[in-house]
This record gives C-alpha cells, sequence and structure tokens, in this order.
C-alpha cells in the first residue's frame, strides 16, 4: 500500500542545529535515519533489520554508527537499555559517563585511558546488562562495545593527540579482553563556571531523570517499552550510585576532574555507595 511507503518522524535529535538522527514509522517498520549517512530499517514483527547506506557516505563513519547507535537501537528493540555515553574500566570495575552531546564524555574517557591507564570499555554507546531484565536488581554489567574514542581537534591537541583539520579523529586504547564488566557508578557531566570541578552524588527524581535523558530509543511512542524502560531506569537508579560532575567547558580543570573520576573508580565498592 502506498500508506507504508509514507514515513511518519517521531522524534529527532540534534546537535549544532543539525538533526543526528531521526526516528518514525513506515507501516509496521521502525526507521532510524542518520542524514546523509545510513537509514536503519527494522521489523518489529520479526526482529530483522537492514542497514541502508546512503551514496557517498563515509565509511569509516558509517561503521562506527554501526557498532554504536545502530546496535544500541536494535538493542532496544529488543528490550535492552543503552545509553548515549561513555565507559571506562579499573580491573573488572566499570563507570559509565553520559551527558548532552558535547559534554565532554569521550574526551574524560580518553584522559581517564592516557593519564590514568584505565582501560576503554566503550565511546558513544554504553550497553548495560541485568539477568534481571524487568527491575535490573542482580548485579549490574556493562557490556564492551568501541574500541577507539572519537575526538575533536581542540580535545586530541589538549590531550596531546595529533588532530585532523576538520572533525573528529579516532584514538584507539586498549580494551579489557572480557565481555562483562561490574558496573560501579554513572556520572552525569555537566558544565559550570566554578573555580573547580564538583562531583556530587545525586539520588531520586534526579538522578532518575539524568539516566532517561541519555537512553538510546528506537521504540519511542510504544507504551509496552515505555513501561519496561520506567521499571529499568527505576532499579538502576535504586542500585548503582549516580553522580553529577561540574566543572568549567574548557580544559583547565580536565586534570582534576579526571583525578575526581579517577578515585572514584578506584576506591572501594562499599565506600563509592556511600558517598
Amino acid at each position: 500500500m502506498a500508506s507504508e511507503r509514507v514515513t511518519t518522524w517521531l522524534g529527532e535529535y540534534r546537535r549544532d542545529g543539525k538533526i543526528g538522527v531521526r526516528i518514525g514509522r513506515r507501516g509496521e517498520d521502525l526507521i532510524a535515519e542518520f542524514p546523509n549517512l545510513a537509514t536503519l530499517v527494522a521489523s518489529r514483527s520479526d526482529g530483522t533489520a537492514r542497514v541502508d547506506v546512503a551514496d557517498g557516505a563515509d565509511p569509516e563513519i558509517v561503521e562506527k554508527l554501526s557498532a554504536s547507535a545502530i546496535d544500541a537501537l536494535m538493542r532496544h528493540l529488543r528490550g535492552k537499555l543503552t545509553f548515549h555515553a561513555a565507559a571506562v574500566a579499573s580491573g573488572r570495575r566499570a563507570i559509565v559517563l553520559i551527558g548532552a552531546g558535547g559534554s565532554g564524555k569521550s574526551t574524560l574517557a580518553a584522559a581517564l585511558c592516557k593519564e590514568k591507564s584505565a582501560t576503554l570499555v566503550a565511546d558513544d554507546t554504553v550497553a548495560i546488562e541485568s539477568s534481571d531484565d524487568l527491575g535490573l536488581s542482580s548485579e549490574l554489567t556493562v557490556v564492551p562495545t568501541q574500541k577507539a574514542v572519537w575526538l575533536l581537534p581542540t580535545a586530541c591537541t589538549a590531550l596531546g593527540f595529533e588532530a585532523r583539520p576538520i572533525g573528529k579523529r579516532p584514538v584507539g586504547f586498549q580494551r579489557l579482553d572480557t565481555q562483562r564488566l561490574t558496573l560501579t557508578a554513572i556520572i552525569a557531566l555537566t558544565f559550570d563556571t566554578g573555580a573547580r570541578p564538583v562531583l556530587n552524588r545525586v539520588r531520586g527524581q534526579k538522578a532518575f531523570s539524568l539516566l532517561a535523558n541519555a537512553v538510546i530509543r528506537l521504540l519511542i511512542d510504544d507504551p509496552h517499552s515505555q513501561a519496561l524502560e520506567f521499571e529499568q531506569l527505576r532499579g538502576l537508579a535504586a542500585q548503582c550510585p549516580v553522580f553529577e560532575l561540574c566543572r568549567r567547558r574548557d580544559f583547565s580543570q580536565l586534570g582534576e576532574s579526571v583525578e575526581s573520576i579517577w578515585r572514584l573508580l578506584d576506591n572501594d565498592e562499599e565506600e563509592c555507595a556511600a558517598q
């Protein structure tokens, strides 16, 4: 039918005024369009999907999308929780960094790997698992997803990496040879004008809201999916310590921010929960 060829757009994500991805439906199919790059077409009925690559799209960027955002959208179709985030680990313990686009997630992850020998777990998307799919009441784990951090030229320069003239470049780091890591804490990154970075524990509605704003969604108009996500986030906020790190927008407090996160990651689990 002709109506099934028409896409109804339900939501979009913008950065710097440009659409990064928009989500919609086309008949019974779910659509995620990354303009000028690729389009994900997923069938909700049988879980199958295809990716249509745009003519002239950068293969490197498309590969990154397939390993991050597209995989995250398919996880949401299966009722799994994935965040727009970065993550690093010390040993088998991982910390997840969430925040709005441009909040410095990748930069801090790269700085922790470079300055503190943390291990890269993920950049761009972070997959969280639990044996309890509804309430996340058992041990929470982070699944490694990406091998490189994508950094803007200014971040590359600040960290001592060679920068591309324009656009982000991938910087590879060592990754643990394991499939799962224990989730220690989630840190929401924000900007402020204070004299020093401030890391504070947040709870209740604020913690829930910070987590909800970071979720990657494909089923955005489905009541069952919304109810499942609510229960997952409620269980996550109740079990995993959530923090907010406020620091200046420039790189002047990068070192202090790294120290704050590293102390949290290197603490005993009981100390982290008590903060």
